[in-house]
């Protein structure tokens, strides 16, 4: 079974890049809106995996991640042009996220972010059947 990812990103471009790169190992669900995320996932689609990027007009990056964490169980990571490395470790130690990386992305140091989530479901599902 492929591990699902809902990628979310407001710019086309970053969105058919990650699918370029990422489709045949993964099975990705792409998204352009927090509206999109919430009504596939009100619709009773699960993903392993949610990366999004960190800005967006209406809420933040965390604010939506968290808010997703009330109801849902992925993996979250997010993916930042902003350096504040205040808000990102306070982010991750709260638990919202379990990882980040800087935009503009290398498709390596992504694929090295989502193996490590993949390993971390896998001995989740072995640790707690």
């Amino acid at each position: 079974m492929k591990i699902r990812i809902l990628y979310l990103d407001d710019e086309e471009y970053n969105r058919k890049a990650f699918y370029a790169n990422f489709r045949n190992r993964y099975e990705i669900q792409l998204c352009a809106s927090n509206k999109e995320v919430l009504d596939l996932l009100q619709q009773g689609n699960q993903y392993d995996i949610i990366i999004l990027d960190q800005f967006k007009p209406d809420i933040t990056g965390f604010d939506f991640l968290y808010n997703i964490k009330l109801h849902y169980e992925p993996v979250r990571i997010v993916i930042t042009a902003y350096k504040d490395s205040r808000t990102l470790k306070e982010a991750r130690r709260e638990g919202d996220i379990f990882d980040f990386h800087f935009k503009p992305w290398l498709t390596e140091e992504l694929e090295d972010i989502i193996q490590r989530a993949v390993n971390y479901i896998n001995w989740k599902q072995n640790v707690i059947p």
